[in-house]
């Protein structure tokens, strides 16, 4: 289940990163950021781009390693950077509009299953 959750984890990233690189301006309607300039587009594009190869890597491992439980604690670590910034937003900007706590409510379920996932698959390898 480890190695499913990364391969999920992988493909979100390369797919949003593919996304955000050949249509920002699309990228930014979907999340609801206003395109102001070329900057902006640049910024999204580049953003994107780390994204996609981050998510590139991340599937490459999680199909060739064995032990997932590395690359598991990466997605939570990284989903718990995206709710901790949200929860800076929400106490440094006010409340927040209801998407900003559906996906809070999603990345606290989606790091609950990795440390699930994380914790079998450490009493799987012992």
């Amino acid at each position: 289940m480890g190695k499913v959750y990364n391969i999920l984890n992988g493909g979100f990233y390369l797919l949003a990163g593919l996304y955000s690189m050949l249509a920002p301006f699309a990228f930014m309607r979907f999340t609801t950021l206003a395109p102001e300039t070329i900057l902006a587009n640049h910024q999204v594009r580049a953003l994107g781009g780390a994204a996609c190869v981050m998510g590139a890597l991340c599937l490459y491992k999680a199909l060739t390693k064995e032990d997932q439980r590395g690359l598991i604690m990466a997605f939570i670590l990284l989903t718990a950077g995206f709710a901790l910034g949200r929860l800076l937003g929400l106490f440094m900007d006010g409340g927040g509009v209801s998407q900003t706590y559906k996906e809070l409510g999603f990345e606290g379920i989606w790091i609950l299953v990795g440390l699930i996932l994380w914790r079998r698959a450490g009493a799987v390898s012992e």
